[in-house]
């Protein structure tokens, strides 16, 4: 179904879909818990979640290498575009939709997607209440040195 979603652009479609298929998955919202406790207790829940967004991840994937000109990329997100110009419009939209998202535990996945792209200069963009205690959460972890530089610069 994503894969037709992106065929058509519609890429709202796809968020909304997934996020609605992982709050099915965990209707007591018990992978929050583990995202904010580190508990493990329950994990598969906190896995079927991720497993559901990876399908917005994969759009994204597919949108940002469009957008960097990247050429000869397997899309395999159905994700069309006719130059790297109109992928970055479409990323951009689909992100600024997916920042609107309620659910905490999707954002803490997207705060790591864009962290793992390099994508440090859209993080900071978010105005989210979820963004300052997922940085406080991570600079918390062993070799966190790049989440506190982005620290730095959210408190900038």
């Amino acid at each position: 179904v994503c894969n037709q979603y992106a065929s058509v652009g519609f890429y709202e479609g796809i968020v909304e879909l997934c996020l609605a298929t992982a709050g099915d998955q965990d209707n007591q919202n018990v992978a929050l818990h583990l995202t904010l406790t580190g508990e493990e207790l329950g994990e598969q829940l906190l896995v079927a979640r991720r497993h559901c967004y990876t399908c917005i991840t994969n759009t994204l994937n597919n949108l940002l290498a469009m957008s960097q000109g990247a050429s000869g990329i397997h899309n395999n997100a159905g994700v069309k575009v006719s130059s790297a110009a109109e992928a970055e419009k479409q990323l951009t939209a689909m992100l600024q939709f997916c920042y609107k998202s309620t659910d905490e535990v999707f954002h803490v996945f997207l705060y790591e997607w864009l962290i793992g792209n390099g994508l440090v200069n859209r993080l900071l963009e978010i105005r989210s209440s979820y963004l300052e205690p997922y940085l406080r959460r991570a600079a918390k972890q062993p070799d966190n040195l790049p989440i506190l530089d982005i620290m730095w610069k959210y408190y900038e």
